[in-house]
């Protein structure tokens, strides 16, 4: 099973034009999509991964979290995602 997009439960990030100001809105992350973090780069994995299996420096905040989302996107940047507050969209790996 892979999984092929994340959804955040309720508000997920605050999107900041100019124009509008900041508000609060809900997260989408789909694999191939262009990132929604930063940059012109494209979402090319999602993983979940046990919290022990954390393979970078974790924060007081994180800590409290058993299982992670890892984003990786074309440029090889990696975000971490709490597991409960975002719903994943799982395939069969024969899928895609």
């Amino acid at each position: 099973m892979k999984i092929i997009s994340l959804q955040s439960v309720g508000l997920g990030t605050a999107n900041r034009e100019l124009k509008t100001g900041a508000f609060p809105e809900e997260l989408f992350v789909k694999v191939g999509s262009p990132n929604p973090f930063i940059g012109a780069s494209r979402v090319v994995l999602i993983e979940l991964i046990a919290g022990n299996e954390q393979p970078m420096q974790r924060c007081d905040e994180m800590s409290y979290y058993d299982q992670y989302y890892k984003v990786i996107t074309s440029d090889g940047h990696i975000r971490v995602l709490p597991e409960q507050s975002y719903i994943a969209e799982w395939v069969d790996d024969d899928v895609i």
